[in-house]
């Protein structure tokens, strides 16, 4: 149990270093006191780590088509199965029932979901 507690120490202060070592590299200590300095643009820092923080237009028009045509095509696709199936008595089979489940399991997917994950993506989140 020993050697095991000693690896997670050893391993636990290589990280402790690693860490240190990048933000020496960016900037953000002072040599002598090993506190931020202040003249340290945390921002900038944070912006060359992370990416900028909001995408361009170029990108998110493009995104927003992609994902209005998912969403549509989606919709449409899944309201008519449902729609098939719930009109044609011969199509209520126990397969297609079941079929109709998930179609209308899919549906309020992309009539709910991609709503959350489209702002996402054009407000720069990722998960």
């Amino acid at each position: 149990m020993a050697s095991g507690a000693s690896a997670e120490v050893a391993l636990a202060a290589a990280a402790v270093s690693v860490v240190a070592e990048g933000v020496e590299e960016e900037g953000l200590y002072n040599e002598t006191t090993a506190a931020p300095s202040p003249s340290s643009d945390l921002s900038a820092y944070i912006a060359r780590r992370l990416g900028p923080r909001h995408l361009p237009l170029s990108t998110i028009v493009p995104i927003s088509a992609v994902y209005s045509c998912i969403c549509a095509l989606g919709v449409l696709g899944n309201a008519s199965v449902c729609a098939v199936i719930c009109r044609n008595k011969y199509m209520q089979t126990p397969t297609n029932v079941y079929l109709a489940n998930l179609a209308v399991s899919d549906l309020l997917t992309h009539l709910v979901g991609e709503d959350f994950v489209f702002k996402n993506v054009v407000k720069h989140r990722y998960s």
